[in-house]
């Protein structure tokens, strides 16, 4: 049996990072680019931040933030700004 998602020790008990949802206390992020909403310097891709953007806690769509969140990073690095693809409606 897989135990249920949850935030991580660190972040019980209170931190700017986590935001109240209908579902549980979850870390906020920027859905395109994992990036933290509070502070533009932290990267938050994890089965904590799944819940927030509406995405299951599974392995795919956390690879897939963090792949994302690591662009970015490297482009403001490189000084090669990266915008993230935005997804259409």
């Amino acid at each position: 049996m897989v135990p249920p998602a949850r935030l991580p020790k660190p972040f019980e008990g209170g931190t700017p990072l986590i935001a109240d949802t209908p579902t549980g206390k979850w870390t906020a992020i920027d859905v395109y680019t994992g990036r933290s909403l509070k502070y533009d310097d932290v990267y938050l891709p994890g089965e904590h931040s799944m819940p927030y953007i509406g995405l299951p806690t599974a392995g795919v769509p956390v690879h897939f933030t963090a792949l994302a969140s690591a662009t970015v990073i490297a482009g403001e690095l490189l000084g090669e700004p990266i915008e993230p693809a935005r997804l259409t409606r």
